[in-house]
């Protein structure tokens, strides 16, 4: 039996609707991941990921992640953080100075560039390397050898650091430095490390500490403090930005992040995170964010999609269809009966209990069908329920058509239609009454589809059915799903693992 986990794309919906949870997929010692202590996240040119943690750099190469350590050259094993240049070069920030990445090797730099905890790493457009150390500010002058930053205030500490094309942004313990013609501008902070720097598309500068958010817009001198909306402390204060231009906060309390739009958001175990707090955050070329926690923990489908299950509702977790109504209220057919999205989660439709629930349609007078298994129709309207049994193993597909019909795709009872009151058999070319047709659709041009076992078959505008097989160029006469797409192509999908095919139809057929 085809069992789907309960999942949806986030769509506009309405507010009715249960927000669903965050899918994620976790990853740990099972996959060579054996420190959990994770600390910076960064995916390099060729696609693997790497990931900085308490005692080593991880590399993952999509099946297993592989330790890098100071067998490999890296000047300690206490990772602090990464940076990964646009000229391809990998950079590791370690408590004893930095270590770039060539030849399967890391080997440190030491070129002027004091023996020291790194705060932090940025490489800025080109590729030049900016490093924040306890003894200062430091920036790659020419290949591999650095200097102290000119201006920066003697004997201060750097906490972090940001470049792009804009310029550099550094911290230190109290204060934001930004450049202006040449000279750094400091901006006062809460006297407290500043742990992060960060620079939005629209100029914005965030900074963040253990105990608080703050904002500098662009070309503005004050600071705004956006502590109010942080869930709660950290250890350290974490900050990262995606493609999209989202923020993210990880935070003790959740993983914070503020869409572009000014949207802010958390992710928490109600929201599917596996913990309850957040360290690290960083996405890949993909689109998929992982957060680092204890192990890493990437959202599936690129945070697109949203997971409901029996905790928002659902009477079971293996669901077979998905449908709105007229008014676009949100329906799941389990296999325990059909579920409603209702008062922000789902309940139970009253006289689908006991049924598994694989199709929904709904007619002009606004009354609901289904079937699934056992093998009969159910109508409600208004709490009152109707049942119609069919000849049929079970019932697979409800469609209701421009003109009002209802037709039936079943398992061993062929392609039905109710008229009178009954389901009645159609009659389809080159087939029989046992035939299982999965599903049917109507296209924008009023041709009925029917996926059957024994080929596809379309009625044209003038009730014409015709069948359609490989004969016709499809891969097999085995059909199973359908679906019209934006162009007016119609795809069809097989019993098979063969893939699927999708044509224009035309008077003739395919």
């Amino acid at each position: 039996m085809l069992a789907l986990v309960a999942a949806t794309l986030l769509l506009a919906s309405a507010p009715a609707e249960p927000p669903g949870r965050f899918a994620f997929r976790s990853y740990g010692s099972e996959q060579g991941l054996e420190n959990l202590s994770v600390l910076a996240i960064v995916q390099d040119r060729e696609g693997f990921l790497w990931v900085a943690t308490e005692d080593g750099l991880y590399r993952y190469d999509g099946d297993r992640f592989h330790r890098y350590g100071a067998e490999e050259g890296l000047p300690s094993n206490q990772m602090t953080s990464l940076a990964l240049g646009d000229d391809g070069r990998l950079w590791a920030g370690t408590f004893r100075g930095v270590a770039l990445f060539e030849d399967g090797r890391f080997r440190a730099v030491a070129k002027s560039l004091p023996d020291v905890r790194i705060k932090g790493l940025a490489a800025a457009p080109g590729g030049a390397l900016w490093v924040a150390t306890g003894s200062g500010l430091f920036f790659e002058s020419s290949r591999e050898r650095f200097d102290a930053v000119p201006g920066w205030p003697a004997g201060l500490a750097a906490t972090a650091v940001w470049a792009d094309a804009r310029g550099v942004v550094a911290a230190a313990p109290g204060r934001i430095f930004t450049q202006r013609s040449g000279q750094w501008l400091g901006h006062e902070t809460e006297p407290e490390r500043i742990d992060a720097v960060v620079r939005d598309r629209k100029g914005t500068i965030w900074a963040r500490s253990a105990g608080h958010l703050w904002a500098l817009a662009e070309g503005q001198e004050k600071l705004e403090d956006f502590t109010q909306v942080l869930p709660g402390p950290s250890d350290m204060g974490y900050l990262s930005l995606d493609q999209q231009g989202t923020l993210w906060v990880p935070t003790d309390s959740g993983l914070l992040y503020k869409e572009e739009s000014g949207t802010w958001s958390v992710i928490g175990p109600a929201q599917g995170l596996p913990a309850s707090w957040a360290r690290t955050a960083a996405e890949d070329r993909e689109g998929s964010i992982w957060i680092g926690v204890t192990g890493l923990h990437r959202a599936v489908g690129r945070g697109l999609w949203r997971v409901y299950s029996t905790r928002e509702g659902l009477p079971s977790e293996v669901v077979w269809t998905e449908w709105r109504d007229k008014k676009r209220t949100l329906y799941v057919g389990t296999d325990r009966g059909l579920a409603r999205a209702a008062g922000g989660r789902f309940e139970m439709v009253r006289g689908s209990e006991g049924h598994a629930i694989r199709a929904v349609a709904q007619l002009k007078d606004g009354a609901l069908w289904m079937g699934g298994s056992p093998p009969e129709l159910l109508r409600i309207d208004e709490g009152k329920v109707d049942r119609f049994p069919v000849r049929a193993r079970k019932v697979l597909s409800l469609l209701a058509t421009s003109r009002g019909e209802l037709m039936v795709g079943t398992d061993g009872g062929g392609l039905l239609k109710l008229e009178g009151g009954v389901f009645v058999p159609i009659s389809i070319p080159g087939g029989s009454v046992q035939e299982r047709f999965s599903q049917v659709i109507e296209d924008r041009s009023g041709r009925i589809w029917a996926a059957g076992e024994l080929g596809l078959a379309v009625r044209n505008q003038n009730d014409e059915w015709r069948r359609l097989n490989s004969a016709d160029g499809l891969r097999d006469d085995r059909t199973a799903y359908l679906l019209e797409r934006r162009s007016g192509d119609i795809c069809v999908a097989y019993r098979e693992t063969i893939g699927f095919s999708c044509f224009r139809p035309t008077a003739q057929g395919l």
